[in-house]
């Protein structure tokens, strides 16, 4: 992955900061796009100290010229975006009837036109270049309707319709467009309001266990695959299915050995998911034993 270059937005904290830590011990160049540029110097920092260049462009993502002069920034320094991670997101957990409508526009600015600002700011050099991995955090609420998260919901079934469509739209330009669809994930945000007795039977996963899910996308043998909504939890179960292998094809598990199982454990629906992010599921074999 040395001489790849990536643009994440909302890297102060949570999964955006997990993910460039995680790039750049992988050997990705990093270019941090946040709203206040000092929240993310201690990020920059840390990807620094494991030998990457990192910059930060100060952004709000739902402003289309702040993006593009970020973008424009990153260009500059690095002459090219190999990696556009749409991660920065926000949300309120209300009422609908208790909602303002301000925070309203404010979760669908950020989550949805922030998404496609920066992606259309980022696409062009893309082109140039002859190819590029968009990525972007979507989230699981949108398979499991959740009291007082109607706007965020609404906002990340967005993303469905942009993942699918700009794959089509980007396939024959060398782009991946593809989500990476979390549950409940342990962020700042996401414990805002809770207890931790209340986080605690959530059981939300670490920020860098997603890691993986989106370095993947970055590799040789993602090169084709694209348009992809990743059901984090369904691929946790299918990678869980190893350890009931026998004990010689667990040296080496694949997707191949897990399919009978995968059929057998999941219901019509999720075996299709996971059938489709097979690959993803063979790297992350490969990770784990590694």
């Amino acid at each position: 992955m040395d001489n790849q270059v990536a643009l994440i937005t909302g890297g102060n904290s949570g999964i955006g900061r997990a993910l460039a830590i995680g790039f750049a011990k992988a050997g990705i160049d990093l270019i941090l796009v946040n709203r206040i540029a000092a929240h993310a110097e201690q990020t920059k920092k840390d990807c620094e100290v494991l030998g990457r260049k990192v910059i930060v462009a100060e952004a709000d993502v739902a402003n289309y010229d702040q993006v593009k002069k970020a973008v424009d920034a990153g260009l500059t320094v690095f002459g090219k975006i190999d990696i556009l991670v749409n991660n920065a997101g926000y949300s309120r957990m209300k009422r609908i009837e208790r909602m303002r409508v301000e925070e309203f526009q404010t979760i669908l600015n950020t989550n949805v036109l922030g998404v496609y600002s920066c992606t259309h700011a980022v696409v062009p050099s893309m082109l140039q270049k002859g190819g590029g991995v968009i990525l972007t955090t979507g989230s699981l609420v949108m398979k499991a309707p959740t009291p007082k998260m109607t706007a965020y919901a609404m906002s990340k079934s967005a993303i469905i319709g942009f993942t699918e469509s700009l794959a089509e739209e980007l396939k024959n330009n060398k782009i991946t467009v593809n989500a990476i669809c979390p549950s409940f994930v342990n962020t700042p945000m996401f414990r805002e309001g809770l207890t931790e007795e209340q986080i605690k039977m959530m059981n939300p996963m670490a920020p860098e266990a997603l890691v993986p899910y989106f370095l993947f996308f970055t590799t040789e043998e993602a090169k084709k695959v694209t348009g992809l909504m990743v059901d984090v939890e369904v691929v946790k179960k299918v990678v869980s299915f190893a350890s009931q292998l026998h004990a010689d094809a667990q040296v080496a598990p694949s997707w191949s050995g897990l399919e009978p199982i995968t059929k057998e454990k999941l219901g019509p629906e999720e075996f299709k998911d996971a059938r489709k992010c097979r690959k993803l599921i063979e790297y992350l074999l490969t990770t784990q034993k590694s």
